[in-house]
């Protein structure tokens, strides 16, 4: 314990290092016994390995300079230290990643219950018998459409609210140190989010889907989309195979930008790499909706 870390030096050592130098072949090594500070004898270490490897690139640089010379090149060279900065990062990793992990397992709640309830609107609305009826009133179809699809919204808008809102109370402590701008970027991908179940409660409302098949895939879906996302195990962890699955669920985009406005700088870059992945996550539930439409089409042609 009485050092940190003792250097074995044979005789001759600097001849055979200039000499292996000049010949192009591998500086010999020192042996090294660690004390009690292994950090510390490591460091050591290091810089020696370090001032061998400058000393043996002056010995090859200049082939006539004395060892003398040889070894103050290397000094002056092992004197110079590029220029560190430490940028310390305002927001606290614990909270942020609190609310990641709630907006991520949130998700969940939002898909199957928008899903849901969604779909039993629609499906409702699309009864033969209350069809009938409506087609025999003032309104015109597509006028109806759109109530029917407002109402459908709205259910929508406030299955969103609940469910962030109960983050965002729950976790006050977490937002105050996170920052009401960046939380509202997270809950911003979350409403993006909440536009493709409304997509897919049409959808499966348009293929004539009742009560039992809307919770299946409502909660089915949900639980997929949300490990797919990564919030039941992050995807490092998964294989290649499903990582790759993952970029085709809107999910993964979420979860990539509410990382991102929760834990990142809000430089233009990042700003920029969050609207890309809203983008995405809506163009998921267009995608969808358009599917749901033609669908619909069909079946008031048929």
């Amino acid at each position: 314990g009485s050092a940190d870390c003792v250097f074995f030096i044979p005789e001759g050592f600097e001849g055979d290092l200039v000499a292996a130098a000049r010949a192009g072949e591998s500086l010999p090594k020192l042996d090294v016994t660690y004390g009690a500070g292994t950090m510390a004898a490591a460091l050591s270490s290091a810089e020696a390995s370090r001032w061998i490897s400058l000393a043996g690139a002056a010995a090859a640089l200049e082939p006539t300079a004395s060892n003398g010379d040889v070894a103050k090149a290397a000094e002056h060279a092992a004197a110079k230290r590029a220029e560190v900065e430490i940028e310390q990062v305002k927001v606290d990793s614990t909270a942020a990643a609190t609310l990641e992990s709630y907006f991520n397992f949130g998700a969940y709640a939002i898909i199957s219950s928008v899903i849901v309830s969604v779909g039993l609107v629609f499906s409702g609305m699309n009864e033969p018998e209350r069809v009938r009826r409506m087609d025999a009133g003032p309104i015109s179809e597509r006028r109806r459409s759109l109530a029917v699809f407002a109402a459908a919204a709205v259910i929508t808008v406030c299955i969103w609210f609940v469910s962030s809102m109960m983050g965002v109370v729950g976790f006050a402590g977490a937002v105050a140190e996170v920052g009401v701008g960046r939380v509202c970027l997270a809950l911003a991908a979350t409403f993006a989010l909440a536009c493709t179940p409304l997509a897919v409660g049409f959808a499966l409302s348009s293929l004539g889907a009742r009560e039992e098949l809307l919770n299946g895939v409502g909660n089915l879906l949900g639980m997929l989309m949300t490990f797919l996302g990564g919030a039941w195990m992050p995807l490092s962890l998964m294989g290649s195979a499903v990582q790759t699955v993952a970029h085709f669920v809107p999910t993964y985009w979420v979860n990539d930008a509410i990382g991102k406005a929760l834990a990142s700088d809000l430089t233009s870059t990042v700003l920029g790499d969050i609207a890309c992945d809203l983008g995405v996550t809506v163009l998921f539930a267009a995608a969808i909706a358009a599917v749901g439409l033609a669908l619909s089409r069909a079946k008031s042609r048929a």
